[in-house]
């Protein structure tokens, strides 16, 4: 096992013993070094992964929007996520264009270090805050009653 596989399993270890320590429900999968569970927003659900990526050295979360935008509104779903995307100080909203899907990404490095379980706690929080803030209006974008100049208003 490479030093990288063994800090990525403790960062993964402190993140499940921090989640099962705040009482959260969630998936494991132990073999890919990630979790997933869902969280209720204001208006949507919202799932998550936060996954360990051991080669890369990164703890990501990511939240996949649960709607795409069909094929007329594609461009207004681009302009949405290049406005909010403007705004944020941490994590994105990446979009593909030919599906219309969106996902919401946050990403945090351990190389050279091992970060904390709140650590990767307070991603997540951090993650759904702003998911929770901007996919009631992603949607209200998608279906044409939201235009993308004012999603990030």
């Amino acid at each position: 096992m490479t030093d990288e596989q063994k800090s990525a399993i403790k960062v993964y270890s402190a993140m499940c013993q921090t989640l099962t320590e705040k009482g959260w429900n969630f998936e494991r999968n132990d073999e890919k070094l990630l979790v997933k569970f869902s969280c209720g927003g204001d208006d949507l659900s919202m799932p998550f992964i936060v996954q360990i990526d051991a080669d890369r050295q990164l703890a990501r979360v990511i939240s996949q929007i649960p709607f795409d935008f069909d094929e007329k509104h594609r461009l207004q779903g681009a302009l949405a996520a290049s406005r909010i995307n403007y705004k944020l100080a941490m994590g994105s909203f990446d979009y593909n264009y030919e599906t219309g899907s969106m996902l919401f990404v946050l990403n945090t490095t351990f190389k050279g270090s091992i970060i904390s379980g709140e650590t990767i706690f307070q991603m997540i929080t951090c993650a759904a805050a702003t998911v929770d803030d901007y996919n009631d209006k992603l949607l209200m974008v998608a279906k044409d009653m939201l235009p993308p100049e004012k999603v990030a208003d």
